[in-house]
């Protein structure tokens, strides 16, 4: 019988090549002879790294024996190559459908790329936990990781929304005609940069009674740029605007951007609208969103509006509207 101490002892022979001990380890993982504490110690040891990648396939091979050391790896070993391969090993062992602990532990892994790749893990599941959500959204208010923080914005997005246009509702079958509409306000509006992307998670910053005291005034109907702001990234906007009396015939209420450069979430009284998030090539698209059940006829009304420009020009630069639909 061929046994790890054998393995690592002919390591250490002069004249034992890499090569020659892959070769042995994977007559060995055939034979079925070594077993998980064995790989594990031997990874401990080992820095040549395809002789690495040698013992974690053979630790895969062992399946769900192999878990719990995979994970002591992932948490605690001294190479960052094995933590980050250790991870995928679980990956490929668990095929996607990991237990929760051990997404929660990756995720507060010192490594970033394990963080990465536990993010990237915690996304694709279809129906993450309650605890898993709030891991998730406790991370995102500490990340320093630019593409992690987008991955947790996208896993952990709490605001949905799926209210039709009147035009495009299928119980609807009349022309519909815009009545009556009221510009907002192109001055005035409270503005500030979000690098990090997480101001809805840190301050909730769409809540319609957040203290925006402190924001930079800025104007719509211009890009950011040409208000004094050279920046590429996430940003908001708010504003408090005065609602009409309610028309006397109304059909539907929408709020229509003519042209948000490039992407935007909307908040209206503190409750979500919808968004507009074709990429950069929305930057020139014009959009409406439905508001029938949240404007506040005849009273002040808080709009928050959260921005997204990847490069170039970006903001509100062009002019928002109330229309009252019939």
């Amino acid at each position: 019988m061929l046994a790890l101490s054998a393995l690592v002892w002919a390591g250490n022979v002069s004249g034992s090549s890499p090569a020659q001990r892959r070769q042995e380890l994977r007559e060995a993982g055939e034979k079925g002879t070594l077993t998980v504490q064995e790989l594990a110690a031997d990874l401990e040891k080992e820095e040549d790294p395809v002789l690495q990648g040698t013992l974690l396939r053979l630790m895969v091979q062992q399946g769900e024996a192999a878990v719990p050391c995979l994970r002591q790896m992932v948490a605690y070993h001294s190479q960052a190559s094995v933590r980050e391969r250790a991870f995928l090993a679980l990956w490929n062992i668990q095929e996607g459908n990991w237990d929760e602990e051990t997404l929660r532990e990756s995720m507060g892994s010192r490594d970033v790329v394990v963080r990465r790749l536990a993010v990237q893990a915690f996304l694709a599941l279809e129906n993450p936990s309650d605890a898993l959500q709030q891991t998730g959204e406790a991370l995102l208010k500490t990340e320093k990781d630019a593409q992690i923080r987008d991955l947790l914005v996208k896993a952990t997005w709490p605001f949905h929304r799926n209210v039709p246009l009147l035009k495009d509702r299928p119980d609807w079958d009349h022309e519909v005609v815009m009545k009556a509409e009221y510009p907002l306000p192109l001055e005035g509006w409270a503005f500030r940069t979000d690098p990090p992307g997480n101001l809805h998670a840190t301050e909730k910053a769409y809540e319609a009674e957040f203290n925006d005291a402190g924001w930079k005034k800025l104007d719509i109907g211009k890009t950011w740029e040409a208000c004094g702001v050279p920046y590429d990234g996430i940003a908001w906007y708010r504003r408090t605007f005065n609602a009409p009396e309610k028309p006397a015939v109304v059909h539907a209420a929408e709020l229509r951007f003519d042209s948000v450069d490039e992407s935007a979430w909307v908040w209206l009284n503190g409750q979500y609208v919808g968004e507009h998030d074709m990429g950069p090539v929305g930057w020139n698209v014009p959009f409406s969103l439905d508001v029938t059940d949240l404007i506040r006829w005849g009273e002040p009304n808080q709009i928050t509006v959260r921005v997204q420009d990847v490069g170039g020009a970006g903001g509100i630069y062009k002019p928002v509207k109330l229309q009252v639909m019939e």
